[in-house]
């Protein structure tokens, strides 16, 4: 288990500002990505194993980068780390009809 000072040299060795892109559905309210969402999704990433309390509102902000409608696509995968997208691209890869848009992992 992660332990306080093993967090505090996490959090130490972070800038003092971060942007973190998240993909949440358009239903999710700012308080709701806020308290929820950010706090899972960036323990996960400091690979911490309890939830961090939400940041203060003046310390966060959320924003609808782009439409899913607009991006003319037949289907997306969208994952996080260790979810099986990257074994999902593979075999579906290996199907001749299928075609991705970007080559490789994190793009």
């Amino acid at each position: 288990p992660s332990t306080a000072e093993d967090l505090m040299a996490r959090l130490d060795a972070l800038p003092s500002f971060i942007l973190i892109g998240v993909c949440a559905p358009a239903l999710c309210e700012h308080a709701d990505i806020r308290e929820l969402v950010w706090p899972r999704y960036t323990a996960g990433f400091l690979l911490l194993e309890f939830v961090l309390p939400p940041p203060e509102p003046w310390e966060f902000q959320a924003r609808e980068l782009a439409l899913w409608s607009d991006l003319h696509l037949d289907f997306v995968i969208a994952g996080v780390c260790s979810c099986g997208t990257t074994s999902l691209r593979k075999n579906l890869l290996q199907h001749p009809d299928i075609g991705f848009t970007v080559d490789g992992e994190d793009s």
